[in-house]
C-alpha cells in the first residue's frame, strides 16, 4: 500500500510500548480505516506524545509501506472529548471494539463518523449511556455488513410477535423458542425502532448485541467488558 498523499484526520484507539524505545498505535481514520502506526523514539518525543491520546482528533502524517507505517507528524485538530467515570469506561469499550472488530486498511468513513457522534453523545451528561452504547453496537454491525434482522423472523416472511420469545442466530436471524433464555419479541422490536420504553428491553438488547458481537469476534475477548457491569 502506497504512502498517503497528504495528512489525514485520525483518532488513537490503542497504544502500547513496542520494541523498548518505540510505541505502536492503532488508529482509526476515515480514508484508510484502521491502521497501525509506529512511533519511533517514543520515549524521547514528549511534545508529540502528549497529543497521542484517546478521544482526541488528530491530523496525522505517516510514511512507509506494508502492514505498519511510521508516524511522522501528529497535531491536534480539536480538544478532547472529556469523559469521566463510567462514561470513560464506555469510551474505552468503543475503542477496544473498533480495534478488535475492524480489519486493517479497510476505509470506513461512516464508521469514523458514527464513532465521533457516539463520543458526542457520551459527552452529554443528560444522555443515557447504555442506550448510546446499544445504538452504537447496532449501527456498527450494520455498517460492517452484519446488520441484525429485528422486525421479521429468520424466514424473512413472518413478522416478529411481541408476545413470543426468540433465539437469535447471527447468521440467519430470530427464530421462535420456548427456552426461558430467549429474547422477547417486544425487545427485538424496541431495538429495531430504537425506543426502549418497557423494563427489560434495554437489558435484552445488551444481551443480544453482545452475543452477536462475540460471534464475529470469535475467540477474542474484550477486556473492557469487565469495566461495564452496568452498561
Amino acid at each position: 500500500m502506497s504512502d498517503p498523499a497528504s495528512a489525514e484526520p485520525g483518532m488513537v484507539l490503542h497504544r502500547r510500548v513496542w520494541r523498548e524505545t518505540s510505541a505502536l498505535l492503532e488508529v482509526l481514520t476515515p480514508g484508510h480505516g484502521r491502521i497501525g502506526l509506529v512511533v519511533k523514539g517514543y520515549r524521547k518525543r514528549r511534545q508529540m506524545n502528549g497529543v497521542l491520546e484517546p478521544f482526541r482528533e488528530l491530523q496525522l502524517s505517516w510514511s512507509g509501506r506494508g502492514e505498519l507505517y511510521t508516524l511522522t507528524q501528529a497535531e491536534p485538530v480539536r480538544g478532547h472529548w472529556l469523559l469521566s467515570g463510567q462514561r470513560l469506561y464506555c469510551g474505552l469499550y468503543l475503542n477496544e471494539l473498533l480495534w478488535r472488530l475492524l480489519p486493517r486498511h479497510d476505509a470506513q468513513p461512516e464508521v469514523y463518523t458514527l464513532y465521533q457522534h457516539t463520543l458526542d453523545a457520551l459527552h452529554q451528561t443528560d444522555s443515557h449511556a447504555a442506550t448510546v452504547l446499544r445504538l452504537f453496537e447496532k449501527h456498527l454491525l450494520m455498517l460492517l455488513g452484519f446488520g441484525l434482522l429485528l422486525d421479521y423472523e429468520a424466514d424473512q416472511a413472518t413478522r416478529i410477535s411481541a408476545s413470543l420469545n426468540y433465539r437469535y442466530d447471527p447468521e440467519q436471524g430470530p427464530q421462535p423458542t420456548r427456552a426461558s433464555d430467549g429474547i422477547n419479541g417486544a425487545s427485538l422490536l424496541a431495538l429495531h425502532q430504537e425506543r426502549f420504553e418497557q423494563p427489560g428491553q434495554l437489558a435484552d438488547a445488551r444481551r443480544l448485541l453482545r452475543s452477536v458481537i462475540q460471534y464475529h469476534l470469535g475467540s477474542v475477548q474484550l477486556h473492557s467488558h469487565r469495566l461495564l457491569q452496568r452498561y
